[in-house]
């Protein structure tokens, strides 16, 4: 089995070891069997359907047109999908029959050229046989077996060889750099391109090329935030190195780092959700052939696991999807297959952290009925700003945040609860180089806050009153907190940028339930000009509403049905809240909007306070009923608690300071902060905490305070922390003694006691 995989790779420029580590990795199926006889079922059936019939589908793929509106040349992929394809099963030793297959289809694929002349300036010097930068790697794969293997005439030989020649050189002629997968697939290309004809003249400028491009992805962090974006580009990566016989594990210690970010971001949904440049359920068949490739590079089962969940989800039984069958064949191809397949486990967390990834996964477990939320508040990070600038002055990516990503900063892009999608992304542009006013990536398409100068009118026109010119809006975001306790997960982020504001979003999710409270703090811009900000909110059809809250629910996004019966209950708990609502399309379709407004005269600095409350609503539920277990305990200068009833009966505070810095009472001595300076009162409660947790039981009362040194319920102390010495002080003065703050406290009340956590 393994003797025809080896025999047809070409060493180039890699030592004999790397190849001998990449390919050990590859069991027989006969061996271990733990999912990839799933995979090759699938991939073998789809083969045959069009392997069986092969003249019959060549002669219908030719009828289809080959020449774009604007003059670009559009063969279709389907062919060289199934190349690749056969050519994958014939490497596994599957039989001649496959290889056959994949040499008719090369030499054959010339026959989509136009026999008039190219209008494109890039066509003078010959027509590329393959123009398509995402099929030219997939070619060169097939090429690559077919050459070393099959019998072939000289001719044949020549035609292949002519096809790849003519795609590379055209291929250096439109290249892109930098950490995405536009470069990235072209790096790809050129290189399999190189190996698959090593004695042609242009083979070592196609090689250096190649390489340089390479070095661009491997070495930087990837610049995509686009879930359909990154995915393609990772993808790519993992085709390079298994076909190239480079053990990706060897690329570089990032690499292994997406791996773990897309086992991260997988969603109960089976597939990654669409942030950014993407749409829903969009390329979840590159999963398979990734997530098999990290749990071999990482030795991480729970990857197999994730890869072998999305093919069995979303897989439409009896179908023949040509490229869905040859990213199988791929996943087969490069799995460890005596990897077990293991539960996944594991809570919220960031993914993976809060400097490159910049998202916020809030999960109660990992099954499809699991609840799940992201958060995205990547910025415009400034790792790749020579690449950024490169793309900006080359393609027109002024809407866009570089590269492929929205004006999402802070936004809950997902939420799903029980088999129920409650609230989805924009969607991708519907047009180049983007849509009328930049949709569908503009702040205003998604669940965040916008802010515009000026009052904007309180009435029906509001939404259009949003709509600017689309642009994308720098700005700089930092994740100031992540923190748990045993009921709610909690993420605080800060948003700087908008009009010169700065606005902090708080996420307090409910494990048990999947509720999330929202709290955004706006200080309004520092030169005082009148300012509007909103927290908006989008949902499909409006099923309910009152004073204060609005019920909303999604039938479909496009062609996929919402297969749970949950509806979105927004629940808006401050007095007097100002809650527009309007529509927009969204993803393509009408969606209704609610729009949480705040303004500022001029020459104000007190933060605006905005509290939306998330609650997944059953169909036979009440609304009203629901948003009447949500309440204000407390709205002041430096704390807002807001108090929910869980649909379990549990009732739960949730208080957070508003101002993090108010606590600074002096510059020295050190500690800079007091009990006193710090405190907010919520309640019966007193505390220097920057966040605190308070559910009332039967018989008791809890507290989890974070970042505090006491905590005080009806006026008794339950915590202080003691003082400590303090010798280092500024200009060597004498040391004090204060407490330090602990990171978190629980306290209880009816048993007199308290836990440090």
């Amino acid at each position: 089995m393994l003797a025809p995989m080896i025999a047809h790779v070409r060493l180039g420029a890699w030592p004999l070891f790397l190849l001998v580590m990449a390919y050990s990795c590859q069991k027989t199926p006969h061996t271990c069997t733990h999912g990839s006889e799933a995979y090759m079922g699938y991939a073998l059936r789809t083969a045959n359907h069009y392997a069986d019939s092969l003249d019959h589908f060549l002669a219908k793929w030719r009828q289809a047109p080959v020449t774009a509106l604007d003059g670009s040349y559009t063969p279709g992929v389907s062919e060289v999908y199934l190349a690749a394809l056969c050519a994958n099963l014939y490497a596994m030793g599957q039989g001649n029959k496959y290889l056959e297959v994949a040499k008719t289809i090369l030499v054959r694929y010339r026959e989509y050229l136009p026999h008039d002349s190219a209008q494109r300036v890039e066509y003078a010097h010959g027509m590329p046989v393959v123009p398509n930068f995402f099929t030219l790697p997939k070619y060169a794969r097939a090429a690559e077996v077919v050459l070393a293997h099959a019998p072939c005439t000289r001719a044949e030989r020549q035609a292949i060889t002519a096809s790849l020649a003519s795609s590379a050189n055209f291929t250096l002629a439109t290249q892109e750099f930098g950490p995405m997968n536009r470069a990235m697939l072209r790096a790809e290309g050129l290189l399999l391109t190189a190996r698959a004809i090593p004695g042609h003249p242009n083979a070592p400028q196609w090689r250096r090329q190649g390489q340089a491009i390479l070095h661009d992805n491997l070495t930087n962090w990837n610049m995509e935030d686009a879930g359909m974006y990154a995915s393609i580009w990772l993808y790519s990566l993992c085709g390079y190195a298994n076909y190239s016989g480079q053990p990706i594990a060897t690329l570089d210690p990032k690499i292994s780092y997406y791996f773990h970010y897309f086992k991260e971001l997988y969603s109960p949904a089976s597939f990654i959700p669409d942030y950014g440049d993407s749409w829903w359920q969009a390329w979840w068949q590159v999963l398979p052939a990734i997530m098999e490739t990290g749990a071999r590079a990482c030795q991480a089962p729970a990857m197999r696991t994730v890869a072998r969940d999305a093919y069995e989800r979303n897989r439409k039984k009896g179908s023949h999807h040509i490229d869905l069958a040859m990213k199988l064949s791929e996943a087969a191809l490069w799995a460890d297959a005596c990897l077990p397949l293991t539960k996944l486990s594991g809570g919220s967390r960031p993914v993976l952290d809060g400097a490159v990834g910049k998202k916020m996964v809030f999960r109660n477990g990992w099954d499809s009925l699991s609840s799940y939320a992201l958060v995205n508040f990547r910025d415009a990070d400034a790792h790749n700003g020579h690449f950024a600038n490169y793309i900006s002055r080359t393609l027109s990516v002024e809407h866009e945040k570089p590269h492929h990503g929205h004006n999402d900063e802070g936004s809950l892009v997902c939420w799903l609860h029980q088999g129920s999608l409650l609230l989805h992304d924009a969607g991708y542009r519907d047009q180049l180089p983007s849509g009328k006013h930049g949709r569908f990536r503009a702040d205003r398409f998604h669940n965040r806050l916008v802010a515009r100068p000026g009052h904007l009118p309180q009435a029906q026109p509001f939404f259009k009153a949003l709509a600017n010119n689309g642009l994308y809006q720098a700005q700089r975001t930092e994740m100031v907190d992540f923190g748990h306790n045993t009921c709610v997960d909690h993420l605080r982020m800060a948003i700087h940028g908008q009009l010169g504001m700065v606005h902090h979003r708080i996420v307090d999710f409910l494990k048990k339930t999947g509720e999330i409270v929202v709290i955004d703090l706006v200080w309004p811009p520092a030169q005082g000009q009148p300012t509007t900000a909103a927290a908006l909110w989008h949902g499909q059809q409006v099923v309910d509403s009152g004073s204060g809250y609005w019920a909303m629910r999604y039938n479909q996004v496009e062609k996929w049905d919402n297969p749970g019966t949950h509806r979105a209950l927004l629940v808006f708990p401050q007095p007097n809240a100002v809650v527009h609502a309007g529509g927009m399309v969204r993803h393509r379709q009408w969606e209704r909007s609610l729009a949480y407004m705040a303004q500022w005269p001029a020459k104000t600095g007190q933060p605006a306070v905005l509290v939306s409350v998330l609650i997944p609503l059953e169909a036979h539920a009440l609304a009203a009923e629901r948003a009447a277990a949500v309440a204000m305990v407390k709205s002041g200068p430096n704390c807002v608690a807001v108090q929910v009833i869980t649909n379990q009966g549990d009732t739960i505070i949730l208080a957070h300071k508003v101002d993090l810095d108010a606590e600074v009472a002096r510059d020295w001595p050190r500690p800079r902060y007091t009990y006193a300076s710090g405190s907010m009162w919520f309640g019966h409660w007193a505390t220097d905490a920057q966040r605190a947790t308070v559910w009332l039981m039967a018989d008791s009362v809890h507290c989890v305070a974070h970042n505090l040194t006491a905590v005080e319920y009806r006026g008794k102390t339950l915590h202080r922390q003691a003082d400590n010495t303090n010798e280092y002080q500024p200009q060597g003065g004498p040391p004090t003694a204060n407490a330090w703050k602990a990171r978190r406290v629980r306290v209880s009340e009816a048993r007199g006691h308290k836990v440090l956590e």
